[in-house]
């Protein structure tokens, strides 16, 4: 309970004495686990450390416990076995993410492309292009700056320069914020006419609806995750919790 801060760090969070936290019950195994008092959990593997200007991409915590779970059950499983189990790597905005997984899986530097999601509302009048779930640690104002200014853009040169109007151009005629609490959501009106499609295709392409973040695991992904497999029979309960609180 608090003013904990805003996701692009515009807001910053209030003093700690204006703060109250009470540990999930998956927090409380995670700490019990750093005093030595359970095996080793696997919470900075699904953190990452891009938070902390590391390279490390965080991963969706349900997969990480389940391979970490399979590696303890049976030490003859796969690399290939257990980076399918893990996948690619999930933010907490669950933004769309593309890149070189084989590459990251491997140890290797991969750049990541993280997407907002961008979709059509065709039903609605004007045509509304609607996004959501943006990339990691990127705010609203400045997604909706950077797709403004392409569209006023737009109208302010289209006399000057009309083969950079129809390439940069988002034909759009306004754009107004219904996110709630829960949930981010932009929509943006369609200009008539214009192709929807069209307009979603370059706010996708426009920074930061679209990110590159240079991502590098310290070791091979399966290295990591057979790094915390400890006491297979107490670390299966613990991690049997984290599953359950999922």
């Amino acid at each position: 309970h608090g003013n904990l801060g805003g996701p692009d760090e515009v807001d910053e969070p209030a003093g700690p004495r204006y703060t109250e936290i009470r540990l999930s019950r998956a927090g409380a195994f995670a700490l019990a686990a750093e005093r030595g008092e359970l095996p080793r959990l696997p919470i900075g593997l699904i953190n990452g450390d891009l938070n902390a200007g590391g390279t490390s991409p965080p991963f969706e915590p349900t997969a990480i416990a389940r391979a970490v779970e399979r590696a303890g059950a049976d030490t003859g499983a796969g690399d290939a076995e257990l980076i399918e189990l893990v996948g690619p790597p999930s933010f907490p905005t669950a933004c769309s993410v593309e890149g070189d997984i084989t590459a990251l899986a491997a140890g290797e530097p991969a750049d990541l492309r993280l997407s907002a999601r961008v979709s059509i509302e065709a039903d609605r009048k004007p045509v509304q292009i609607v996004i959501s779930h943006l990339p990691y640690r990127i705010g609203l104002e400045a997604v909706a700056s950077s797709i403004q200014n392409r569209a006023m853009d737009r109208e302010t040169f289209a006399h000057r320069n009309h083969a950079l109007n129809d390439r940069l151009g988002i034909p759009l005629t306004d754009m107004t914020d219904e996110s709630t609490a829960a949930e981010v959501r932009l929509v943006c009106s369609v200009k008539n006419g214009a192709d929807a499609k069209l307009c979603r295709d370059r706010i996708l392409e426009t920074w930061p609806v679209t990110i590159k973040v240079a991502a590098q695991l310290a070791r091979p992904l399966p290295a990591l995750v057979r790094a915390l497999v400890d006491d297979p029979t107490t670390q299966s309960r613990a991690i049997a919790a984290l599953l359950a609180e999922r």
